[in-house]
């Protein structure tokens, strides 16, 4: 096993919390604890050859990558048409899906979406997506009520809390007990590469108030988001046991895993999604 100074792993395929397989040469992660439940599917793409953006801040559409979602997804025996991704502003709004929109190709440009940076449902097979390139991706499933959720946490998302929002709705909209909710964290930037200028620190250190989440390193500060976003699930009372960390960096893993900070103006992302699994509600 290899660790970076802040002990994280190095993509360490033996991770306790992860499953690592490769079909038809496409590589992905699943969380073992999200295995155990037989009505619900996911995984998070793993690789350097698929890009899953689907526009870009020029607002430039990517429709080619359609296919790229089309092979990952058929690994699965999922129907990538049935695909549902917001459209981010590094916001704390979620939307609850009660339908698709579009039959025929993805639900990628919905108005319906816009501002938002989560999606929430319990509706068999809509599959909820996120990209990125650096930022948190959050599956959480609630293994009573049969809930799922996939949150985009971008750093702006992580300090106005789309994480905590999200729960909030999943409350909100289907009575989810925190208790009952199983959170997952997928690979992103970790402590050891988030250096931050001053003004974003302080917007931090401002809400955030524990020394524990931040160093000092060659004259930049550094901020532990994941750290951030599991000791706000757990205050609003999920389960500690029930919080599961992939635990990889995409910056000390850039070999394997798409980063922005790494790949800059070029860069792609990759993709995680969760769905149930079950008689068509689509």
């Amino acid at each position: 096993m290899m660790y970076n100074i802040f002990g994280d792993l190095i993509m360490d395929f033996n991770n306790d919390n992860i499953i690592f397989n490769t079909i038809n040469d496409i590589s992905f992660i699943k969380i073992k604890k999200l295995e155990e439940f037989s009505n619900i599917e996911h995984a998070f793409y793993i690789g350097k050859d698929l890009d899953f953006k689907t526009k870009d801040k020029n607002k430039n559409f990517y429709k080619d990558n359609y296919k790229n979602y089309q092979k990952f997804l058929s690994l699965f025996n999922l129907d990538y048409k049935n695909c549902v991704k917001p459209i981010y502003e590094h916001s704390n709004n979620y939307k609850n899906i009660v339908k698709k929109y579009n039959i025929d190709e993805p639900d990628f440009f919905i108005e319906e979406y816009e501002n938002t940076d989560a999606t929430i449902t319990n509706k068999n097979n809509i599959i909820l997506t996120s990209t990125s390139a650096d930022c948190n991706i959050i599956f959480i499933y609630d293994k009573k009520n049969k809930v799922i959720s996939n949150i985009h946490s971008g750093w702006l998302g992580t300090l106005n809390e789309v994480v905590i929002n999200t729960i909030k709705g999943m409350k909100k909209e289907y009575n989810s007990n925190y208790l009952d909710l199983i959170c997952c964290i997928m690979p992103s930037i970790r402590m050891c590469h988030f250096e931050v200028g001053d003004d974003v620190y302080y917007k931090f250190k401002d809400k955030f108030n524990d020394s524990k989440y931040y160093e000092f390193i060659n004259g930049k500060w550094h901020i532990d988001l994941v750290s951030i976003i599991i000791d706000g699930l757990i205050k609003m009372g999920v389960d500690k046991n029930n919080i599961i960390d992939a635990n990889i960096c995409t910056v000390c893993n850039s070999n394997y895993l798409h980063s922005y900070r790494v790949e800059k103006e070029d860069f792609m992302v990759s993709m995680g999604f969760i769905t149930l699994k079950g008689e068509d509600n689509v």
